[in-house]
């Protein structure tokens, strides 16, 4: 995965964003086996990375310092009052610690911290993804999780968590108020309320961290003219560095889970739904998008079904459309029925691409397409918290669609193939790829520091004049994409297929 630089502080992007009006779907009740198949794929580090050492301070493999700087393992505290209005709920009066340490104490700090917090909290994960309006997906849990799903994760996926400069976790409880977060330059952020600062102070005593700033008390920690604290604690952000992804994933070895399934596993462990507004389509700066291309990938769990009463054809590959034995009047041989009980038992994936105004009807939408593929889940309502469920759901801009697009017109020979209205049938089951994380690893993308916000309302987002300049688009497929986008355009979808 190529590197992606970054030039200025992270954002606290779950702190950043209140509360969707309308929250997606709730994630489905976890799975007693969940954490069994978890452990059965843990993730790798890539051996091939170096470890970047400065004065004896490691950083993480997946951020980095390119300009000199002179780490300090230490933290930094001050005191925040109690705030919340009628959007955000209310916090107490509370302390906030920056803690900086090196690599190699970052799971052992975490793991001391999760002892203080009560035995069921709400997780929170932020994971950089490859939606082009939006730079991070926020994760958190609206249902409580037991402290030990926590723990699994952790162990399961450390490579990921604690080295990996794409995604940030943490967790929070409300009765008493406790919150950390270790963000994607791997700086720990802790709020505690005001009596339980102590337990705090003794925590990080243990692990022979000094304050750097002295007690906010003491009046000698100058603030900034935004009123914030300064930021004294010298992490790889502070200074031109880099990201990456550290995940071993080579072809010869499938089995080993990239950032996207290890998000997906982490997100049914730890009963998480996105945290975005579903009901309307926002860039990063609160700009209305209108309709744009989706790609979306929907997971089909296998269903408790009888083998006799499988398609034959799903034991020669997901994408096969043959005729059946019993289609044809004959009932199917032991070794077809043998197979298609594998075929049933094996959780499938299909990805479709469509056009929609918001992220409500991009799951709809894509949760039909899976439906309707051939082989697809009968007699299953989609809402149903064991039918299928949409994993992910990133948009595209106009030119990526383009190319997707262009790409099934060259298949297809014509237009017939490119797809159906919302209450139609799939049009097409083509190979959909092409674009920068479609059908493949996410690829990583540049980070940016936080935007101001004037409280003004935002004007509508450019189209994509930044943008290098495209290849011109087929007429046909021009075409579609006015109808497809227009404004007020009914949700369609345009193509899905079954993954291997």
């Amino acid at each position: 995965m190529p590197d992606a630089r970054c030039l200025s502080p992270p954002i606290c992007r779950h702190l950043a964003s209140p509360r969707p009006a309308a929250p997606p779907r709730p994630a489905a009740a976890p799975d007693p086996d969940a954490r069994y198949h978890a452990a059965m794929h843990r993730c790798l580090l890539n051996p091939a990375l170096e470890r970047v050492r400065v004065n004896g301070f490691a950083f993480p493999l997946g951020v980095y310092p390119v300009e000199p700087v002179a780490p300090t393992s230490g933290y930094t505290v001050d005191f925040e009052p109690a705030d919340g209005d009628e959007e955000w709920e209310e916090w107490p009066d509370r302390y906030v610690y920056e803690v900086l340490v090196s690599a190699e104490r970052l799971r052992p700090l975490c793991s001391a911290l999760l002892s203080l917090l009560p035995g069921r909290v709400y997780p929170i994960l932020d994971v950089l993804g490859n939606d082009a309006f939006r730079e991070i997906d926020p994760y958190i849990a609206y249902e409580l999780v037991g402290v030990e799903a926590l723990y699994d994760g952790m162990r399961w996926y450390e490579p990921f968590l604690f080295e990996d400069g794409l995604c940030g976790f943490g967790a929070m409880s409300e009765e008493p108020f406790f919150y950390f977060f270790l963000d994607e330059h791997k700086v720990l952020t802790i709020r505690v309320e005001t009596e339980h600062k102590e337990r705090v102070d003794r925590l990080l005593t243990a692990f022979e961290l000094l304050n750097l700033g002295g007690e906010p008390a003491a009046g000698n920690r100058a603030r900034r003219a935004d009123g914030q604290p300064p930021v004294e604690v010298l992490a790889a952000d502070a200074v031109s560095h880099e990201h990456r992804s550290v995940l071993l994933t080579p072809d010869d070895r499938p089995e080993l889970p990239g950032p996207e399934e290890v998000t997906e596993a982490l997100v049914d462990l730890w009963g998480m739904t996105l945290n975005i507004d579903v009901e309307r389509n926002l860039d990063d700066d609160g700009r209305e998008l209108g309709t744009t291309g989706w790609r979306c990938l929907v997971r089909v769990d296998p269903a408790e079904v009888d083998p006799a009463e499988v398609d034959p054809a799903d034991a020669d590959g997901p994408q096969s459309t043959g005729s059946t034995p019993e289609s044809e009047g004959k009932p199917a041989t032991d070794d077809q029925t043998r197979a298609m009980g594998t075929k049933a038992l094996r959780t499938r994936y299909v990805e479709v691409v469509l056009a929609a105004s918001c992220w409500r009807e991009a799951e709809d939408l894509a949760l039909t397409a899976a439906s309707q593929l051939p082989g697809g889940p009968k007699g299953v309502s989609l809402s149903d918290e064991h039918g299928p469920r949409l994993v992910s759901a990133d948009r595209l801009r106009r030119h990526e669609l383009a190319s997707i697009m262009g790409m099934l017109a060259a298949a297809d020979g014509s237009r017939a193939g490119f797809g159906a209205d919302a209450a139609g049938a799939v049009g097409g089951v083509g190979v959909v790829g092409g674009v920068g994380g479609v059908g493949g690893r996410p690829v990583a993308a540049e980070t940016h520091g936080p935007r101001a916000k004037d409280g003004s309302t935002p004007p509508p987002a450019p189209a994509d004049s930044f943008e290098d300049d495209q290849p011109p688009e087929p007429p046909e497929v021009a075409a579609l994409l006015d109808e497809v986008l227009a404004s007020g355009a009914a949700g369609r979808i345009l193509a899905a297929r079954w993954l291997e």
